[in-house]
């Protein structure tokens, strides 16, 4: 896990002492702003003590009364419950607003993410915000990429963990209804008809939103058992007595430990990013930022990332302009054009060419006659019977004398038997000529 600004440099910093000091300010806020996680087991105010060595002894016991009275008040504390399970899309800038007459250190940090981060996402904060907040971006990026193959790897995936829960002793019958659910919207996202605004119906339904919930926190928990080893150093108590009493209960929000088992178990092995934005009176002028990475993965630079705003006792999703595909712009049927024709002042269609250097038609088509102007193009043309000229016999000449043998042979061209046979020159023999007398 990196931590990180919000220009995107990161910096080294001790986890243990991050978490410790999560818990710190968030019991810090909820003293200021009256906000109250959902649980009893959550980390009482009563776990952060200030220097009591220059007090006397009445003024010990002033102050932990008033601990104590203040601690009474945030057990009872029920938070107002209002709006939809997950919110519309809205502009960043509402969070300047909400904050504007808030501690500067708010003021300057929302001022600092608005610009770059332009929209987020409210969810409800009933207790589950954070396990909601993680589940309805994991789907939503799902159904933003549109890879049917993509969402089906998912939905095969999430149900081989089931072997996860099976190694923890966990009935198959005990999470099926839980799962069909999940698995049913892995369907539902593929059809290429699915819209975000369904999945939002969806997510805004409680019994569906719930019970997906159930199931990650169950598939959380066996991840949790399974891999233990990280953890283990954060915890005075077992595992199993960690899950019982901060993963499985259903009002329980996500802690720190939770949520970084719910992104490597369902948000990181499906090749997206996952990062959160702490919006506290930490130091400095921009939020915090806590990316949580793979140890034997590396997530693409490029991939989508789960973005969660984090604010003392609750969780939003927060986006880039980018990370919202542009609406499809309405249909808009094509104009309809109508055409009026009053009279037909020219030929629709023109006539067939005659050859070039043919005569004239031997009738009147009633068009102009055409004239190409490239003779070339016509190369190809079959000719029409009637566009071949007249025949033009050539002026007749008399052929020279001629032998009896030439005239009778297949030379002579008005010969029937010449391969250039001319009938038209053809000549009679003219008178015998008187034979000679010997004497």
């Amino acid at each position: 896990m990196n931590h990180s600004t919000l220009d995107g440099n990161d910096v080294a910093y001790d986890e243990n002492w991050d978490y410790q000091n999560l818990k710190t300010e968030d019991q810090l806020a909820k003293q200021q702003y009256a906000v109250t996680m959902s649980s009893p087991n959550q980390y009482s105010s009563a776990d952060i003590k200030p220097d009591l060595t220059a007090l006397d002894d009445g003024s010990i016991l002033g102050y932990d009364q008033e601990m104590a009275n203040m601690q009474a008040l945030s057990n009872s504390y029920e938070p107002v419950v209002e709006g939809p399970l997950v919110g519309e899309l809205k502009s960043s800038k509402a969070l300047e607003v909400e904050y504007a007459d808030a501690d500067p250190a708010f003021v300057r940090k929302t001022r600092a993410l608005v610009p770059k981060y332009q929209l987020y996402r409210t969810i409800r904060g009933d207790g589950c915000c954070g396990w909601r907040a993680i589940a309805y971006r994991y789907f939503e990026i799902l159904l933003n990429m549109g890879d049917p193959n993509h969402i089906y790897g998912e939905h095969a995936r999430l149900k081989s963990m089931e072997s996860l829960l099976a190694a923890t002793g966990v009935s198959p019958d005990i999470i099926e209804d839980f799962s069909d659910v999940t698995f049913s919207l892995f369907t539902e996202i593929s059809d290429p008809q699915y819209t975000p605004d369904m999945l939002l119906k969806r997510f805004n339904e409680d019994d569906i939103s719930s019970y997906i919930i159930c199931h990650l926190k169950m598939l959380t928990s066996a991840w949790l058992k399974n891999h233990p080893e990280p953890y283990l150093g954060f915890l005075e108590v077992s595992i199993a007595a960690y899950c019982d009493a901060n993963i499985m209960p259903q009002t329980v929000e996500i802690d720190h430990i939770g949520l970084d088992a719910l992104f490597k178990c369902l948000v990181l092995p499906a090749g997206f990013g996952a990062e959160v934005f702490y919006l506290d009176r930490s130091d400095g002028d921009e939020p915090n930022i806590h990316q949580f990475i793979q140890e034997d993965e590396i997530t693409p630079p490029d991939a989508p990332v789960v973005r969660l705003l984090y604010r003392p006792g609750h969780y939003d999703i927060i986006y880039k302009q980018d990370d919202v595909p542009a609406p499809a712009p309405p249909f808009q049927p094509p104009p309809v054009q109508v055409l009026y024709y009053t009279a037909v002042s020219q030929p629709t269609f023109a006539p067939t060419p005659a050859l070039y250097g043919a005569g004239p038609m031997p009738f009147d088509l009633g068009f102009d006659s055409i004239s190409p102007t490239h003779p070339d193009i016509f190369s190809n043309f079959r000719q029409s019977v009637y566009s071949i000229p007249a025949f033009q016999p050539e002026q007749f000449t008399e052929i020279p004398f001629q032998t009896t043998t030439f005239r009778n042979s297949p030379f002579n061209p008005s010969h029937f038997q010449s391969e250039n046979f001319q009938p038209e020159i053809y000549q009679p023999p003219g008178p015998a000529l008187p034979k000679r007398h010997s004497h």
